[in-house]
């Protein structure tokens, strides 16, 4: 998601500056509606990563589920972003 958002900043132009920076710039162009989400999906994301026991990986794996609509739904914005700049 991160990379997707910094390529976009470059095709507009944008100082991609930090983390942070991108992730306002994503925001503004309403590819979600709330940074706490990005913020949740990080944490999930190192939890993953930083996971080694098959135990703990299952309340990840719920956190998971909760999160996949979300998702897609910033997958698709920025899909409709993409295509709406395109034209």
């Amino acid at each position: 998601m991160r990379k997707v958002f910094r390529c976009i900043d470059d095709v507009e132009f944008e100082n991609q500056g930090t983390l942070i920076d991108v992730v306002n710039h994503a925001h503004k162009r309403g590819l979600f509606k709330d940074i706490e989400l990005i913020r949740q999906i990080k944490d999930i994301r190192n939890d993953i990563v930083h996971e080694y026991l098959d135990e703990a990986l299952q309340s990840v794996f719920l956190d998971v589920i909760k999160i996949a609509p979300e998702l897609i739904a910033i997958g698709l914005n920025t899909l409709a972003y993409v295509e709406k700049v395109n034209r």
